[in-house]
């Protein structure tokens, strides 16, 4: 089953372990507050989301996930990780 066209937050990296478990495609946006860029790749992330329904759509905010962060590597913001089926 898919997003259903939202962007939704990732509060753990057991909920992330448990969504890509479900085997559609994933996208990851590593963000941060304070980033310019992050806030526009917000807006063209949440378009993309209704574009592609049946894909997940979701939100790490890189500072707050460390674990998430540091799993794949992500050392500058916007940064995005595609999971693919």
């Amino acid at each position: 089953m898919g997003g259903g066209g939202s962007v939704k937050e990732v509060q753990s990296k057991a909920k992330l372990d448990k969504i890509v478990a479900e085997g559609s495609p994933a996208i990851l946006h590593f963000w941060a507050s304070w980033c310019e860029a992050s806030k526009h790749m917000d807006q063209v992330f949440s378009h993309l989301s209704i574009d592609f329904p049946h894909a997940h759509f979701l939100r790490v905010e890189a500072e707050e996930q460390p674990e998430i962060s540091e799993l794949h590597s992500v050392s500058a913001v916007p940064y995005f990780v595609f999971f693919k089926v």
